[in-house]
């Protein structure tokens, strides 16, 4: 409710507030809810879910900041003359822009990133094959040794003389 005392005192545009464009809370809301999910459930997230959840957060965040930055008092301001956005111009306000809104992009990025490349299925050593270690590689999978004739294989040497 930060940003309701911050629309009262005249230092943010209604633009940026839940009653305008800044869905972004949404975000944060629901990412308490997930954690309380998670912790009282000892469940996974699918990868689908955590995918389709950070890009909708990614997307959230990006509109707001390019609200926020069309709405402060710069030269390319183009939203809210009437009530610029100088809250992000004010201590402690200047943290937002300067750390919170990069750290949260990164984390969604990075965590977009590792679900996305994420292989589907999953190898595990199994207890055979973890007794094993030299016949498993890296993956899990056994390696498979093609086993020698006894008898001695003869040279093309030793065919002619023949």
């Amino acid at each position: 409710m930060c940003i309701r005392d911050r629309f009262l005192q005249k230092q943010v545009p209604i633009l940026m507030t839940f009653k305008g464009w800044n869905f972004d809370i949404l975000m944060g809301i629901s990412a308490v809810f997930i954690l309380l999910y998670l912790l009282l459930t000892k469940r996974k997230l699918s990868r689908a879910f955590i995918l389709i959840w950070n890009l909708l957060g990614l997307l959230l965040l990006a509109n707001i900041v390019i609200i926020g930055i069309l709405s402060a008092p710069l030269p390319i301001q183009q939203l809210a003359f009437d009530q610029p956005n100088i809250a992000v111009l004010q201590f402690p306000f200047i943290f937002l822009p300067a750390l919170l809104v990069p750290l949260v992009f990164l984390s969604h990025i990075l965590t977009i990133k590792k679900f996305k490349n994420q292989n589907k299925s999953c190898l595990l050593y199994t207890s055979d094959a973890a007794d094993e270690r030299s016949s498993v590689d890296l993956g899990g999978r056994r390696i498979i040794k093609k086993k020698h004739s006894e008898t001695p294989r003869k040279t093309k040497i030793e065919s002619k003389n023949k």
